[in-house]
């Protein structure tokens, strides 16, 4: 109990020694391709076209620094005029003194200064689940890898950054739903689930869990996400509430890939990769 005590006594410490951005600088160097690749297509109806490209109100993206440019194709294909992004990701490292994590302040990227919409902070701040802090972002590769693409794709937009433990209860996360609607149901306002999908498989392996995981995903089987092997069930459960709250229930998906087929070695054992768009 003592050395629990202790570890948020130097915590709350560090918290008072943080300066007034989330320095995610370092994860520059792991996005080498954004803004640099030019727009992708698949074939995806939504995809492609101005009317329907513009109508993706919501979307899913790896955070590995090797799929940088898988993510880079993912952001050539969002609308643009966004200004407003809601981002969210799995708490790796259980860096938060909660569950469901809010980053209150701007972040220093590689560019500069992007800052952090204070309205929607505040909004959030008062849900009882909710802790305010920013020093674990600063660890969350999630969400720091994100804020890179997102200086360099809508320079001028304002970011909302959660992070949720996977032990969250359904019961907090239903908490956030009518304010993270509200929010997206605002023009400009654009929702990410930064989320990898099989880890420690086969590629053929990763294909088969990957098959079900979309499928569900696709399908909105909410009750179904804690037994895919995906690594952000918990932050997964809260963007699809807050899509089948708005009626956003239209998606596609953009590309799929793992870290084995990416490097040349279908070998090894994989983390596997999907991007998706909803509308």
């Amino acid at each position: 109990m003592y050395v629990r005590f202790f570890g948020i006594a130097v915590f709350s410490c560090l918290l008072c020694l943080a300066p007034a951005w989330t320095d995610v600088r370092a994860y520059a160097a792991l996005a080498p391709f954004a803004g640099q690749v030019r727009p992708w297509r698949q074939g995806a109806a939504l995809v492609g076209e101005s009317g329907p490209a513009s109508q993706i109100r919501a979307g899913i993206a790896p955070h590995h620094g090797l799929a940088s440019e898988t993510i880079a194709r993912f952001y050539d294909n969002l609308p643009s005029g966004v200004e407003r992004v809601i981002l969210i990701g799995p708490d790796h490292f259980r860096a938060g003194l909660r569950f469901i994590m809010l980053c209150p302040l701007p972040w220093r990227t590689g560019n500069g200064v992007i800052g952090t919409d204070a309205r929607a902070v505040d909004a959030l701040s008062q849900i009882e689940s909710v802790g305010v802090e920013s020093l674990p972002f600063r660890l969350e590769h999630s969400i720091g890898l994100h804020i890179v693409f997102i200086d360099r794709y809508f320079p001028n937009a304002r970011v909302v950054a959660l992070m949720v433990n996977n032990a969250a209860l359904p019961r907090e996360l239903s908490r956030l739903v009518p304010v993270l609607s509200e929010l997206l149901a605002e023009k400009g306002t654009l929702l990410i689930l930064s989320m990898d999908f099989s880890h420690d498989k086969t590629p053929e392996e990763a294909k088969r869990e990957d098959d079900r995981s979309i499928e569900s995903i696709l399908s909105f089987k909410t009750e179904a996400l804690q037994g895919l092997d995906i690594d952000a069930p918990s932050a997964a459960l809260l963007f699809l509430e807050v899509l089948e709250n708005l009626g956003i229930k239209d998606g596609l998906v953009l590309e799929r890939t793992n870290s084995s087929e990416i490097i040349g070695r279908p070998d090894l054992l994989c983390t596997s990769y999907a991007t998706m768009l909803f509308r």
